[in-house]
């Protein structure tokens, strides 16, 4: 299995709830729609957690970790063919992101995976 990591941002002046609100009504459903390569797609929403003991900034650079996962990297590379040869497919897909994502913070990652399991 391939994994393939996106980090968002959401667009200025978008609530978390109207994030999560249109990404899971709206978006997931339109990129599912788009690319049967993608087998498993998940997103994990990230709120800040506020306890004395911990510092940070509710000013966080993601708000959603985006996992894709597909049977091998070729279906990943599928998936860039798809775009490059729908160029009215791969537009409705920037058009959707723009009602969602800052696109200037999106980070595509492929990954290698390791683990550590108690036993």
């Amino acid at each position: 299995m391939f994994k393939l990591v996106v980090l968002t941002k959401r667009k200025a002046g978008m609530t978390m709830e109207e994030f999560m609100d249109y990404y899971e009504n709206n978006h997931a459903p339109l990129m599912m729609s788009f690319y049967p390569q993608v087998k498993k797609y998940t997103r994990t929403y990230l709120h800040s957690v506020s306890h004395e003991t911990l510092t940070g900034d509710d000013d966080k650079p993601v708000d959603c970790v985006t996992e894709a996962y597909f049977e091998n990297e070729d279906g990943w590379l599928d998936v860039i063919r798809s775009m490059e040869e729908n160029p009215d497919r791969t537009t409705a897909h920037a058009a959707d992101e723009e009602n969602l994502f800052d696109r200037s913070k999106i980070g595509w990652f492929k990954t290698v995976c390791s683990e550590t399991v108690r036993t």
